[in-house]
């Protein structure tokens, strides 16, 4: 009976998720280094970009100066809206921050961060409830009278109020990275602001009109 050879042991195989990994990890690279290379030749620009999104970040938390502003402008909304005010109207508007986690959720998609996704849903939902709640209380609290002209105006979006709003967020967010802009933020604000649309359904929630 002839002596068998022992087998040669076999390499071990390569686990195909490192393999994958491997070459995420290949083509990745070069995208990397392209940003290093364009931050070290551009500091102001990665410096710019750092000081951005930490003010977007900071304007979606759900804190004190966010809800003590958006409070006042419901107040300043509704009376505006009951008295028919344009101008006490703009002031709300001028003070309202419900459009920081607006663009806190624009920042959050484009960077795929789901810890600031989740945390400007948060505060957009949470902001939304209390203008809503404070209209209503507001409504109840104001005496009968018939819907002003201004109220009425905000039942019936068209078609320019969307492309108004497309415009808006767009010079905002490129206003919000450029110094320069930064006076146009106040136009920007009227534009886009959210609080009197929202104290108009509180108030027509009060009546009981649906329509």
């Amino acid at each position: 009976m002839l002596p068998t050879e022992p087998s040669p042991e076999r390499p071990p195989a390569i686990p195909a998720v490192i393999h994958e990994n491997q070459q995420a990890s290949r083509i990745e690279a070069p995208r990397e280094e392209l940003t290093r290379d364009r931050f070290a030749a551009d500091p102001q620009l990665s410096e710019v970009r750092r000081a951005t999104r930490i003010t977007i970040g900071e304007g979606a938390s759900f804190d004190r100066p966010f809800v003590l502003s958006n409070l006042a402008a419901t107040e300043i909304a509704s009376a505006g809206l009951l008295g028919d005010r344009t101008a006490t109207i703009i002031g709300a508007m001028l003070i309202a921050t419900l459009v920081g986690p607006i663009m806190g959720i624009g920042l959050a998609l484009v960077d795929f961060d789901s810890r600031l996704l989740w945390r400007a849903l948060l505060t957009l939902t949470a902001g939304t409830a209390m203008v809503l709640g404070v209209s209503v209380l507001c409504g109840l609290i104001a005496p009968p009278m018939s819907p002003s002209p201004e109220m009425l105006s905000r039942t019936s979006p068209r078609l320019p109020d969307l492309i108004v709003a497309l415009a808006s967020g767009a010079i905002c967010a490129y206003a919000v990275t450029t110094p320069r802009l930064n006076a146009a933020l106040i136009g920007v604000s009227i534009a886009v602001a959210l609080v009197p649309p929202l104290a108009t359904a509180g108030l027509f929630i009060v009546r009981a009109e649906w329509q």
